[in-house]
């Protein structure tokens, strides 16, 4: 007879246990991905429909958005673009529009760019008031 009881306390104790553990209320709280830092200077390479050339850019991260300034060297022509950068961080992605100028000429781009560690590399696209479309933009840099 103490042995059935012992079995049946027993039996009794693992469904309890066994309850807790299927009932355990999980967090439903969603958790919110950590944004990556693109804070800094970022130098590299970049390409585009008029040719290669080297990127600079200086941002300011505060949150989520982000602003600064970029230049762009086209290495065939030696001319140089500079103007501000305005943008946003999701996780490892950053996306915005880069506006500049040149020679009397004003360049507009929307850019998309993949954030792994201290490498960026992102695409473009957009015009230039001198020269029309700007397609196939791409770009590496590494922060500085």
């Amino acid at each position: 007879m103490h042995s059935d009881l012992r079995l049946t306390l027993a039996a009794f104790a693992v469904l309890f246990l066994l309850m807790q553990v299927a009932c355990k209320k999980e967090d439903s709280s969603p958790t919110q991905p950590t944004n990556a830092n693109v804070g800094g200077t970022w130098s590299g390479t970049g390409s585009d429909n008029s040719g290669p050339g080297t990127f600079t850019f200086a941002l300011t991260q505060n949150g989520t958005n982000v602003s600064g300034t970029w230049s762009a060297r086209d290495s065939q022509t030696g001319i140089t673009v500079n103007g501000t950068l305005s943008g946003t961080v999701s996780g490892n992605n950053f996306q915005g529009q880069m506006i500049g100028g040149a020679l009397n000429c004003v360049v507009t781009v929307s850019f998309t760019a993949s954030i792994s560690g201290s490498s960026m590399s992102g695409t473009y696209s957009g015009t230039s008031s001198c020269a029309g479309a700007v397609t196939n933009g791409r770009f590496n840099l590494t922060k500085q």
